[in-house]
């Protein structure tokens, strides 16, 4: 006797709801996703939910999930570390929001430094927090300096490294060491790379830092009067395809990866008038645009989570280089008059070098001892290089307090230099026979 099995009605409609929904959804039977389709997908998904931006392929777009998640590192701090945290204590009197610009930005101000990249070490804690003291020497000294984080990554006692850092984590070694030149610590993303910071020259230093609110207004009074701002986000995926306009995307608090950025400035005018922070990334420039990005302003829970400020010591004397400053192009034999510019107390004495490796030591000495005057006239000589670079500094108590570089290179134009040979004689590299000479001077003649 036949036995008839009875099928409950809600999963005949489920069986035949799952058939019209295979046959109505196109699929990539037996293909992966092209880059160029799923970019495109995300596009029109940014689309579809009204938000102003634009995604792309990215350095970082396409790295395995594993070395992502080492694109960001960051600790937030607990609320119980975050309750004892003193606040930020500017020096400057608060703006009205109504008197602050529509738009400010530190980049077109001479007050920040290049992107850099932090790259397969989760350290973005230590790149925003050292970009930032690099933008204040620049902002309160005048010069522009390579700091490096491989100090902040190695000399740290609060236990920052590749897996993750705080930025007090940062800050302590500003307070306690000083930061010192990339040159001296070259960044090779590994906390295990000993700490020698104290073979090399502090560069800056901070008295103290402190916790600033969330408070648009606030966060704009801060950068506007004291200098750029380290903070927190939450990442999901799709930023690491930013490619420019205003970023955001729907995110849960404390979801996603925490990362470590720089706040340089601000535009009302962005994201339809809604406003956007213009902030400094760590993963290179040819992320973003030349390494920033624009995040629209309460972007849900993914922008200004822990802000903080620092306050920079300043050099005893302020030193700026009026010329030559970059770009300028000395003949050799000539004389150039160096000219510079002192303030804030007057040095004992001003020493002139020269570098000839594009900043990255000034070895070569033009004068020392120099006192009461702001210029000095060189006699260009045949260096052993086509380009250079001026620093001045003053001298106070015996003590150097104050320094500056030119902006840039400037050219130096005369006599090829003449070979060196390994013995330490001056030989010319070739010989022109005279009867060569006269032949190729007949040749031009005719």
């Amino acid at each position: 006797m036949r036995r008839h099995v009875l099928i409950p009605l809600s999963v005949i409609v489920v069986v035949i709801a799952s058939i019209l929904l295979v046959q109505t959804i196109p699929t990539r039977a037996g293909r992966e996703q092209s880059e160029e389709e799923r970019i495109a997908e995300l596009n029109e998904w940014i689309q579809d939910q009204g938000y102003d931006w634009i995604a792309g392929t990215t350095p970082v777009s396409n790295l395995p999930p594993e070395e992502k998640k080492n694109l960001f590192g960051l600790r937030m701090l607990s609320p119980e570390e975050l309750a004892k945290m003193p606040r930020f204590q500017s020096t400057a009197p608060p703006i009205d929001a109504a008197m602050l610009p529509m738009s400010f930005d530190w980049r077109y101000n001479e007050g920040t430094t290049p992107a850099k990249n932090q790259g397969s070490c989760g350290s973005c804690w230590a790149f925003c927090t050292t970009g930032q003291l690099e933008s204040h020497v620049r902002i309160y000294d005048n010069r522009i300096e390579d700091l490096s984080e491989q100090a902040v990554l190695s000399c740290n006692t609060g236990g920052g490294g590749c897996g993750g850092g705080a930025l007090s984590d940062a800050y302590g070694v500003f307070i306690s060491n000083g930061a010192v030149a990339e040159t001296c610590m070259v960044y090779e993303a590994d906390d295990t790379v000993p700490c020698t910071q104290g073979d090399c020259d502090v560069i800056a230093k901070i008295s103290s830092y402190g916790l600033l609110s969330a408070d648009v207004n606030t966060i704009k009074n801060s950068v506007y009067n004291d200098g750029p701002v380290a903070t927190t986000m939450w990442v999901v995926d799709n930023f690491t395809d930013y490619t420019g306009g205003c970023y955001q995307t729907e995110v849960e608090c404390g979801t996603g990866e925490p990362h470590g950025v720089l706040i340089v400035g601000w535009d009302d005018t962005m994201c339809g008038g809604e406003g956007a922070w213009i902030v400094k990334n760590s993963w290179g420039p040819y992320w973003g645009i030349d390494g920033y990005f624009y995040i629209k302003y309460g972007a849900s829970c993914l922008a200004l989570q822990q802000n903080f400020q620092i306050s920079y010591i300043p050099t005893p004397i302020f030193v700026r280089v009026d010329y030559p400053d970059g770009g300028e192009v000395w003949d050799v034999g000539t004389v150039e008059q160096i000219s510079w510019t002192t303030s804030r107390a007057t040095p004992d004495s001003v020493s002139i070098y020269l570098s000839i490796d594009g900043g990255m030591s000034y070895d070569y000495t033009i004068a020392t001892g120099l006192v009461g005057v702001n210029t000095y006239d060189y006699t260009v000589e045949n260096l052993p290089v086509p380009t250079a670079k001026i620093k001045i500094v003053a001298y106070l108590g015996g003590e150097i307090e104050g320094w500056d570089y030119s902006d840039d290179d400037f050219e130096i134009k005369g006599k090829p230099y003449r070979y060196v040979s390994p013995s330490g004689g001056d030989i010319p590299p070739y010989t022109i026979p005279a009867w060569a000479a006269h032949s190729v001077q007949d040749a031009v003649d005719a």
